[in-house]
Order: structure tokens, then C-alpha cells, then sequence
């Protein structure tokens, strides 16, 4: 076992958590616990994306992260309604953008998640 890697899951955006004060955004937890029972006690891939930078403005390396069985976290996410396919203007398009536009499209039409359940969603 390495040292830990924080890592920021490349081409998606999540609801905030409760954190400095602030409330969690509608979605949040949900997403949350998703994301943990989708890597917790797998063993996970992480990515980095030829096309993007390595690392984001905090550090965090930005990376797509593959579980045992269990695929592509974030397309997985993504599909149930609990994120947002995303990156930044400045940024590069990520490779993955077209299945993550597709998976996110394929949720909102369906409801899926945040989609039938937080009005602010996608805002």
C-alpha cells in the first residue's frame, strides 16, 4: 500500500458536501455514498487522460478511475443521475466527454437521481 492520492475524478462535476459552514447541495450525499460503495475494498485504476493536464489548480491529480467490477466510476455516476459530465472552459475536451455527455443525457431523460430529485440540479 502506497501513500494515499487525492484525486479529482476527470470530466464529471458532483454536488458540494456540507463543508466551511455551507450546507450540502441537493444531491450530495447520494453521490457521495454512490462514489464509496463503488471503489470501497476494490481495487481501483486511476487514469490520467493524454489530452489533459496531470494535476488541477489544487494539486489533486485529475484522473479517471477504473474498480473492479465495477468499470468507469464516473460513467457509472453519471448514469445513475449523481453527477455531471464537466470540465473546465480553459481545459482540454476529455476523451471520455462523449460517453459522459451520452451517460448523463441517457440519466436526465430518464429522471435518474439528482434528475427527478433536486430542482437545482445542472443550474
Amino acid at each position: 500500500a502506497g501513500s494515499p492520492t487525492v484525486v479529482r475524478l476527470l470530466g464529471i462535476n458532483a454536488p458540494e458536501v456540507a463543508h466551511d459552514g455551507q450546507p450540502a447541495q441537493c444531491g450530495a450525499e447520494a453521490a457521495k455514498k454512490a462514489l464509496t460503495a463503488l471503489t470501497k475494498g476494490r481495487r481501483v485504476t486511476l487514469l490520467t487522460d493524454p489530452g489533459s493536464e496531470r494535476t488541477d489548480r489544487f494539486g489533486r491529480l485529475l484522473a479517471y478511475v477504473e474498480a473492479t467490477d465495477a468499470g468507469d466510476v464516473s460513467e457509472q455516476l453519471l448514469r445513475h443521475g449523481l453527477v455531471l459530465a464537466w470540465y473546465p472552459a480553459s481545459a482540454a475536451r476529455p476523451s471520455r466527454a462523449d460517453n459522459y455527455d451520452a451517460a448523463q443525457t441517457a440519466a436526465e431523460q430518464a429522471g435518474a437521481g439528482s434528475w427527478g430529485e433536486c430542482s437545482e440540479f445542472a443550474r
